[in-house]
């Protein structure tokens, strides 16, 4: 906090920073990969659901959107056109047909690997052009910011969209 800033102040400002820094952030690194996705003529969405899919394996359609903050609608085309593309399938269960789940194929999955190597070699150009003080300079700001959100976690144990002034049996009525 500066001198003559007071708390108020200093969470404003560093509210109105984050909201703003982070997604300007997100918006360079999208810029470098859609490099790759114009290649693939893929679009984000489905490379967001390929790669999530990659990391936690089956998944229903609910959890994808949550996940990913995409509404149902635009899950089911999504899903649907990787399925077109031969990249995921839909997997009823057995003992529950209603439930369904959505996994990667071998194809997706090569995708996805083909997709990581290239942002590793996008990224390594990037890295090799920039001074070694920016180098380590994003080094140190990269492990700051995983270190923070690290404890946003845990200062942060109920879902962030639940309104910790309802109830704990969720009947939606304000504690008081």
């Amino acid at each position: 906090m500066e001198k003559n800033e007071n708390s108020t102040d200093f969470f404003e400002r560093l509210v109105e920073d984050f909201s703003s820094t982070l997604p300007a952030f997100y918006k360079q690194i999208h810029r470098i990969q859609l490099r790759f996705f114009e290649k693939r003529s893929s679009w984000n969405p489905q490379i967001q659901i390929l790669r999530l899919l990659s990391k936690t394996g089956e998944l229903r359609m609910s959890e994808i959107g949550l996940r990913l903050t995409l509404q149902k609608p635009n899950v089911t085309a999504t899903v649907n056109k990787l399925i077109e593309q031969g990249q995921v399938e839909r997997v009823h269960l057995d003992n529950d047909r209603r439930l369904v789940l959505v996994r990667l194929t071998p194809k997706g999955e090569d995708f996805v690997e083909k997709f990581r190597q290239e942002n590793r070699r996008i990224y390594s150009e990037i890295l090799s052009r920039m001074d070694p003080e920016d180098i380590q300079l994003l080094r140190t700001t990269i492990d700051n910011l995983k270190r923070v959100i690290d404890r946003f976690e845990r200062y942060h144990e109920t879902d962030i969209r639940e309104d910790p002034r309802t109830t704990s049996a969720g009947d939606g009525e304000k504690n008081k």
